[in-house]
């Protein structure tokens, strides 16, 4: 329960998990409950991809041309077309007239420009973690020492214990209270503290 607190208390874990939520109910018609939830985990991996922590911090992770495509690709969907921004509040108008065609958008056509999206998203997310973190690195060193792959822990204990397990065991004290006249030894019955 600990570790779970504390993995709870990790900004990375709270913005994928608790960050972002998708309800049901405020979806579109044309949007399936599948693709929400490709649409949310392009979200969730974009704003993980942008504001990177750790060892990838001031990184640049989400390159602007993949974010120019995207934007580009969902803005292709809009059947009235978007301006863009004049300065004087064309993007609030493109932004509108988007919204008012929403009832247009094509639900097929939407789907495969998310799926496209989602599989760029997978793929730079999957360059982060197998390649960029080296995990495959990571997973050979937790083997190597929780499965003993390559015996390095018992090689490494026996050379660490040679001398200690060289000298001969002795009797440093009676558990038992003493007397009774019972043997007093390693093995015997005499319940001596083995040193």
């Amino acid at each position: 329960i600990a570790a779970t607190a504390l993995l709870e208390e990790d900004p990375i874990y709270y913005d994928w998990h608790r960050g972002f939520k998708l309800d049901p109910s405020c979806l579109p018609p044309f949007v399936s409950p599948e693709c929400a939830d490709a649409i949310l985990f392009v979200g969730r991996a974009v704003r993980l991809l942008r504001h990177p922590t750790g060892v990838f911090a001031g990184t640049q992770l989400l390159l602007p041309r993949h974010a120019d495509r995207f934007a580009a690709a969902l803005q292709s969907l809009d059947p009235e077309g978007t301006e863009g921004d004049d300065g004087d509040g064309g993007e609030l108008k493109g932004m509108a007239a988007a919204a008012a065609a929403a009832a247009e958008i094509d639900a097929v056509q939407l789907e495969q420009t998310v799926q496209a999206i989602y599989k760029k998203i997978a793929s730079l997310l999957w360059h982060l973690v197998v390649v960029r973190a080296r995990l495959m690195d990571h997973l050979q060193a937790v083997k190597d020492y929780f499965l003993l792959a390559k015996g390095d822990f018992w090689h490494s204990f026996l050379d660490e214990s040679r001398m200690l397990m060289a000298i001969p065991p002795k009797i440093i004290g009676q558990v038992g209270g003493g007397g009774g006249g019972g043997s007093s030894g390693v093995m015997g019955g005499g319940g001596g503290v083995v040193s």
